[in-house]
């Protein structure tokens, strides 16, 4: 169910938050992270070096300056797991 596939989102994205000293965080970051998690875990057909990329990008293009390295390096540490 959706509930299922959002908790365990929402559990992936707090562990891979642990020790990022973030003093904010956008809607628009969690947004990006949460889509890029979803990709990551449930579209196997999708390189998960492309998805970061895309994030990435879409953190540059909606958020602010430091986004795009808080994007990279959560996703890419939730794919190492």
């Amino acid at each position: 169910t959706f509930d299922t596939y959002r908790d365990r989102i929402e559990t992936v994205l707090a562990r891979a938050l642990e020790g990022w000293t973030i003093r904010r965080r956008t809607a628009e970051d969690g947004a990006i992270l949460r889509l890029g998690i979803t990709e990551l875990l449930y579209f196997e057909d999708v390189p998960q070096v492309t998805s970061i990329n895309e994030y990435i990008e879409l953190a540059k293009e909606f958020s602010d300056a430091d986004a795009p390295r808080l994007v990279n390096g959560v996703l890419d540490r939730v794919r190492k797991e």
